[in-house]
């Protein structure tokens, strides 16, 4: 046995390369490790389209595993490859969902830079935009796994939007009116009016010169320029581009299709249905058919070689160009005719030879003014006609709220029924101590009555107007058809730029109407068509977002009220900006943009409609021809005498008023000097001096005065031309005068006057409880269901006022 056990021998020196082995792991360890977390972090923050979403989560969850797997491992000096290859591969992976997303983002850029420099418009911007989203389902792979080429990102190509309203414009500043003077006969008259060469006709007194005169643009000029427009190749491709956006996007294109169908197909019917034409209404009648059967065999065609939604596109591309058509003809096509009865005055001393019962009134036609007809009507627009009925219900308001009526369980009702001396005295036992006096209480029911009668001419010209887009539907079966649209839409009421939510996450179209009603905005039982209606005619919308650098956004005023119901109910919470140092509340915002974009969305849909009751409405507007009786309705001619001296000096003092524009009153010298330069330029045609059937807007009874331009001022153009000015018969006073105003005859006359100058097609009139009835189109009264002759109606009328006594009671 060994006495000693030695241990294996051991060098003294120490291995050098070990060192730098161990500083190249640690290197290459720490070197991986960033790698790993450089790919990590780029995993993290992949930018995608939305329809990337699910590709790029699998993309995420494939790396991250692999991650995780190395992380785990923790010998990140030995995985650099497996490194290395995962970033290669995912550089490779993630490129075509960058790709595309560059793609989308340059597309962008090119949609806002065409917007703001103007050469496309906001909706083409957003409707291209749309479209190639839809467009994009997101990046596809072949079957054998390589990205297809055609699953990218494409933005759908567009068009340069031109101005076609401006482009309208400019071609029909060329178009001179046609004018054609038919004035070319005049014939001499005597004192009672026979012409001079009848016989036992006296000598001449007048001389009368009688005819048309017409100046105009016709349809078929307006017609041949919008050819020239809609040909034009930018034209043609901006509606193109605009009726593409407008139905690209179609729910249901099959049921939207039909329905055009068959809203053709109706029309057709009516058409053949149409009887009693002439000629030329048959030849219309016949080709409009012909054209609405053309255009339904064009689109089933385009349907099955293309498209439903092609044939849809067509068909909007149609109506566009007929919107626009419709609006030049309702601009520019016009007929002014004229009606020229001039009388000249031969003999001044033989007018007051015959008697009243021989000599018929004297009558001119003058066209009343502006002031006189707009007064009359309401005004040319649907907004100018909700304004003038509000007027009127402000009149009648401020006669019921009087407090001599507060003890009438129904004021305005109480005063409409008074149409008789019974009725009266029965009203004024009602009031007892409040009871005032009989004049002032006649007053305050001719002045109710007088509104109510104005405002019932407005209500039923809107009525009429509307028939022309109604066809055979009630307005209540309208309403609801053109709300159907809208029954199953609304707008999210969560303001997407904040976290913060709502209780109610959708504000449907159903729920601002019934708030409206709630609110009392609209009546009970109104349509969504109505509360729209109410928002678009808005007379007092609201304005947000103004500065001293940007002009403010127009939003309908009732958005208030629809956001203070839904706070109250708690649908919405206050969602104040703190960062604002108005400390605005994002949430009222929300509503009023929602608001906005409902009457934006409205306004498209109702547009054709809108455009031809406005036109009616517009039309409307032809200046009803006031008489204007020369003998003051005097039988013995003293009237007549009496004023025409007071006007030989041929001039007026510069206080008294006279109608100005939008129915003010302004002094006559003034007027005159706004007219003719000069306060002293200018003399009185007093020979044609008269009393007019057109009342002014407060009844009272009005005289035609002609003046004359001297030529004195710098207005050259105007030297000899004359102008009608219409003052109130008060400021000429004359016993006459005042008894003719204030006696049956002529308050029928003005009764008559006042509806046709509402260009009404038929009046029921509310003073007589609808037992009488103006036909303006046949040029009939209908009294008891019996037609007779206007002439022999206003007859009639009057006999029935004179011998119930009932004059006073006719405003």
């Amino acid at each position: 046995m060994a006495k000693y056990e030695l241990q294996p021998i051991q060098s003294m020196y120490r291995d050098t390369g070990s060192v730098q082995i161990n500083q190249m792991k640690r290197q290459e360890f720490l070197s991986n490790l960033q790698a790993d977390n450089t790919l990590a972090t780029s995993v993290m923050n992949m930018e995608h389209m939305e329809e990337d979403t699910e590709a790029i989560n699998n993309l995420a969850d494939t790396y991250n595993g692999n991650i995780k797997t190395r992380s785990q491992r923790k010998d990140y000096e030995n995985l650099g490859m497996s490194i290395n290859k995962d970033a290669m591969d995912f550089v490779k992976d993630y490129n075509p969902y960058k790709k595309s997303l560059d793609l989308h983002k340059a597309y962008k850029t090119s949609l806002d830079e065409d917007y703001e420099n103007g050469k496309i418009t906001a909706e083409t911007r957003d409707g291209r935009m749309r479209q190639s989203r839809m467009n994009y389902q997101g990046i596809q792979k072949t079957a054998s796994g390589v990205v297809d080429r055609d699953s990218y990102f494409k933005g759908v190509g567009y068009v340069q939007d031109v101005d076609i309203n401006e482009a309208i414009i400019n071609e029909f500043k060329d178009v001179d009116p046609r004018m054609l003077d038919l004035t070319d006969i005049e014939t001499l008259r005597d004192a009672t009016f026979k012409n001079v060469f009848d016989k036992d006709a006296g000598k001449a007194v007048w001389q009368v010169q009688s005819g048309d005169k017409i100046e105009g643009v016709p349809d078929h000029v307006v017609d041949k320029v919008m050819n020239l427009v809609m040909s034009r190749s930018d034209v043609k491709n901006t509606l193109a581009q605009q009726a593409e956006l407008e139905t690209f996007d179609t729910l249901d294109p099959e049921k939207e299709f039909t329905d055009i169908v068959k809203n053709y197909k109706s029309q057709i019917t009516k058409l053949k249905n149409k009887k009693g034409l002439d000629k030329d209404g048959e030849t219309i009648r016949d080709n409009s058919v012909t054209n609405l059967e053309d255009l339904i065999t064009n689109l089933e065609r385009i349907k099955v070689e293309n498209s439903t939604i092609t044939a849809l596109k067509n068909n909007r591309y149609i109506e566009l160009q007929g919107n626009y058509r419709d609006m030049a003809t309702g601009k520019y096509a016009y007929e002014n005719i004229t009606r020229v009865l001039n009388y000249k005055l031969l003999d001044p001393e033989g007018v007051g030879v015959g008697s009243q019962e021989t000599v018929p009134t004297v009558i001119m036609q003058a066209g009343a003014p502006d002031a006189l007809s707009a007064e009359a009507i309401g005004g040319p627009t649907r907004i100018a006609k909700d304004k003038y009925i509000a007027e009127q219900d402000a009149v009648i308001k401020s006669v019921v709220d009087n407090e001599i009526y507060s003890t009438l369980e129904s004021p305005l009702q109480s005063l409409y029924n008074v149409n008789n001396d019974e009725e009266m005295e029965s009203l004024l036992t009602q009031l007892g101590d409040n009871a005032p006096d009989k004049s002032i209480l006649m007053r305050d029911i001719n002045k109710v009555k007088r509104a109510r009668d104005q405002k019932d001419i407005v209500l039923r010209q809107l009525a009429e107007a509307k028939e022309l887009v109604r066809g055979d539907l009630s307005e209540q079966e309208y309403h609801e058809q053109e709300s159907k649209v809208y029954e199953k839409k609304g707008f999210k009421l969560n303001d997407p730029r904040t976290v913060h939510q709502n209780r109610k996450e959708t504000l449907m179209y159903t729920d601002i109407r019934d708030i409206m009603i709630e609110e009392g905005v609209i009546p009970e039982g109104s349509t969504i068509y109505e509360a729209l209606e109410a928002i678009y005619y808005d007379a007092d919308p609201d304005a947000i977002g103004g500065s001293a650098y940007s002009s403010s956004l127009s939003v309908p005023s009732v958005a208030k009220i629809l956001h203070k119901n839904l706070i109250a109910k708690g649908d919405m919470s206050p969602d104040v900006d703190r960062n604002r140092l108005d400390r605005s509340d994002l949430s009222l915002l929300n509503v009023q943009h929602i608001l906005r974009q409902a009457k934006i969305e409205f306004t498209k849909n109702t547009e054709k409609d809108r455009t031809v009751i406005e036109n009616d409405l517009k039309d409307a507007q032809i200046k009803y021809d006031g008489q204007v009786d020369l003998s003051f309705a005097d039988p013995e001619d003293k009237t007549r005498t009496t004023i025409h001296n007071v006007l030989k000096t041929r001039s007026l003092p510069s206080d008294v008023q006279v109608f100005g524009a939008n129915g003010e009153k302004i002094a006559f010298g003034k007027y005159i000097e706004e007219e003719f330069g000069s306060k002293n330029n200018y003399k009185i045609i007093y020979e044609q001096t008269g009393l007019v059937n057109v009342a002014s807007p407060d009844g009272s009874a009005l005289i035609r005065v002609v003046v004359q331009d001297l030529g004195n001022s710098n207005k050259d153009e105007h030297t000899g031309k004359t102008k009608s000015i219409f003052i109130n018969a008060n400021e000429l006073q004359s016993q006459s005068i005042t008894k003719f105003t204030n006696d049956v005859p002529y308050k029928v006359e003005r009764l008559w006057g006042t509806g046709r100058a509402g260009d009404l097609r038929k009046w029921p009139v509310p003073i007589f409880d609808g037992s009488v009835v103006f036909d303006y189109a046949n040029d009939e009264i209908i009294i008891d269901g019996k037609p007779y002759t206007s002439k022999v109606g206003k007859e009639k009328l009057t006999e029935y006022i004179r011998e119930k006594e009932l004059n006073e009671y006719i405003y």
